[in-house]
């Protein structure tokens, strides 16, 4: 986003940048991971992954239940989902 030839920002910003970004987002290599362990992986009903570093926003990643809020409302929130798509596809 800030490094390479067409960006418009100044050369120190885009050195503060990376480092700032490297410090507080994954690589996309780790990002990847996420999707290769619910992969292969065969019980994961009922969770979902998310990264287990500060604010669960960068870091390896690490399995987390769904809430039972959700997962007690899950018809109500399926029907939603469907009547939205069902009018976005109208458009």
């Amino acid at each position: 986003i800030v490094s390479g030839t067409s960006n418009s920002f100044p050369r120190w910003f885009s050195r503060i940048a990376r480092g700032f970004m490297s410090a507080f987002m994954n690589h996309p290599e780790k990002s990847a991971l996420g999707i290769a362990i619910l992969t292969v992986q065969e019980k994961t009903h009922g969770h979902y992954l998310l990264p287990r570093g500060l604010f669960e926003i960068s870091g390896y990643p690490k399995f987390k239940p769904v809430p039972k809020k959700i997962t007690s409302n899950a018809e109500i929130i399926h029907e939603k989902t469907l009547a939205f798509f069902r009018e976005l596809g109208k458009l």
